[in-house]
């Protein structure tokens, strides 16, 4: 953490305290580090973010989990760090890469759920893991324990509530200071399993890859009575309602792997071609 002095010409363009981000944070986590760090109330660097966007920036409100470029941007000027390292709490660019547009719709690739915190985490380093908050992971892999989503007197985790930061708003309890509870063997090879998938979209993903996958999920239910849980596949479908958590847990669910779908989108790309390139006789 950095501390300005008194004389520091900066204190008209940074917070007094300045924190960086750390491996795997998520940015609401390094916000809440801010307001920490400067003794403020939850939220108070947020909105300060917000208040004081360039008027070339246009007025949206903070996404968690794909914010907008001009937040981003006038987040890492005043904190002093380099944009890639403000990309780093977000998921912005892998699901740009995996959808093919540089701003994924939310309802497109959505991977969030509710707030669920490492309570050792917290109490380690104070952050916030970006991993921990992807849809159906509810465990720690760093520490084997059961993430949390509300706190004992039953209040769910918020963010910016405008109490003290990383602490219940109406309690008070420290959200580190929460019951630590170990994870049953099959919940944690669960949330092993999704964190396979989602590196595997995040790292390899493509809009093809990403195709293929759904492809794959589409020929599974025509070959099969197989079931596929909560509403229909053509709502899904007619709407293209089609989230990444979502449809890692179809994947998972028709026991369909990961190098089923790499081979399967290879052929898909060279049937493409063959239609594309017909082979002609003299």
């Amino acid at each position: 953490m950095e501390t300005l002095s008194l004389h520091d010409p900066d204190w008209l363009t940074t917070f007094p305290r300045r924190v960086t981000p750390i491996a795997d944070e998520w940015l609401p986590g390094l916000l809440l580090r801010c307001d920490d760090a400067n003794f403020w109330r939850s939220g108070t660097a947020v909105r300060y973010i917000m208040h004081t966007l360039p008027r070339s920036a246009p007025i949206q409100e903070f996404n968690p989990l794909i914010p907008s470029d001009g937040f981003l941007k006038h987040l890492a000027k005043t904190l002093k760090i380099p944009v890639n390292l403000m990309e780093e709490t977000t998921y912005r660019l892998e699901l740009a890469r995996l959808s093919g547009v540089h701003h994924p719709q939310l309802d497109r690739v959505h991977v969030w759920r509710e707030l669920s915190i490492c309570p050792e985490c917290l109490a380690q380093q104070q952050v916030l893991r970006r991993s921990l908050m992807l849809s159906s992971i509810t465990c720690c892999p760093e520490h084997s324990l059961r993430l949390r989503s509300w706190c004992q007197c039953r209040q769910n985790l918020s963010l910016f509530s405008g109490g003290e930061p990383f602490a219940c708003p109406d309690c008070g309890l420290e959200w580190k200071k929460l019951p630590r509870e170990k994870p049953s063997w099959r919940e944690a090879a669960r949330s092993q399993i999704f964190f396979s998938y989602y590196e595997f979209f995040f790292l390899k993903g493509t809009p093809q890859i990403f195709s293929a996958a759904w492809k794959l999920i589409g020929k599974r239910r025509l070959e099969s009575e197989w079931k596929y849980g909560p509403g229909s596949y053509k709502k899904h479908v007619s709407k293209k309602l089609i989230g990444l958590g979502y449809m890692i847990s179809l994947l998972i669910k028709a026991g369909i792997s990961i190098e089923k779908i790499v081979d399967y989108a290879i052929w898909c790309s060279l049937e493409e071609k063959t239609i594309s390139f017909p082979l002609t006789s003299e």
